[in-house]
């Protein structure tokens, strides 16, 4: 996948992630919102520097994200 489909990708997740799973008291939503964060994080990695400025610039509007 190209630098620009990558970019794409990320943000989507990003838009749609849910940014408070850790408060669920539903262990499947829990483990879903944990699957999510470390494909974000492997997306991240993949960019580089890009992608740690998109999920920060993103993450900043959650708490403890």
């Amino acid at each position: 996948m190209n630098k620009m489909a990558l970019k794409g990708l990320l943000a989507e997740k990003l838009e749609a992630h849910d940014w408070y799973f850790t408060y669920s008291d539903d262990f499947k939503e829990w483990k879903k919102g944990s699957e999510e964060r470390a494909e974000l994080r492997s997306l991240v990695k993949a960019l580089g520097e890009e992608g740690a400025k998109m999920y920060h610039t993103h993450a900043s509007n959650y708490p403890e994200s």
